[in-house]
């Protein structure tokens, strides 16, 4: 076989596995989009059963007003801000929405004593001190937020603390609502 042929074999060998490569990684991402962030927006929440800092036992996704879950750390001042934010809006009443908020790997004793933090009548708060729920939720940046409509369904991600979040969970718990009057 001549030497330009020979070249001309590899070069074709190099390209079809080129190919092979982008269309594996193409079809890899698609197939576990669902596993980060936005993927999981549009689908419906895993079931989770929470273990809640007072002793209980939550399952969640359920029946009722829309859910926000909110992944937070103690020592996290961004967590801070957007759960006060976030308490903010439901103490305002123009929106009905549940909060539970996951503590990101923190013991039963540390998240006890941030939660006065949070005031009286503070929402639920969920231990997860091995991060399994994270894990599972794919949460990796604190704070996570992420919001269920009245269906069990991802209608909202966000990473990072920031006010445009609380306005957009107010936003899409109204639209929430809308749908469900509607058969949506």
């Amino acid at each position: 076989m001549s030497a330009a042929r020979v070249g001309t074999l590899r070069a074709g060998i190099v390209l079809l596995a080129v190919t092979f490569a982008g269309i594996h990684s193409l079809v890899l991402s698609d197939r576990f989009a669902h596993l980060t962030g936005d993927g999981w927006v549009g689908r419906r929440l895993p079931s989770l059963t929470l273990t809640l800092a007072d002793g209980r036992v939550r399952p969640v996704p359920q029946p009722g007003p829309p859910l926000v879950l909110l992944a937070w750390a103690s020592w996290c001042e961004p967590c801070h801000a957007e759960i006060r934010r976030l308490l903010d809006l439901q103490y305002s009443k123009t929106v009905v929405f549940g909060v539970v908020l996951l503590n990101f790997g923190e013991s039963a004793d540390v998240v006890r004593t941030h939660a006065a933090d949070f005031g009286p009548g503070h929402p639920a708060i969920a231990l997860d001190p091995e991060r399994e729920i994270a894990n599972r939720l794919q949460i990796g940046r604190l704070p996570t937020t992420i919001l269920v409509d009245t269906t069990g369904r991802v209608v909202y991600r966000a990473e990072g603390g920031d006010q445009s979040h609380v306005e957009e969970i107010e936003r899409r718990v109204k639209l929430a609502y809308e749908a469900a009057a509607h058969g949506l």
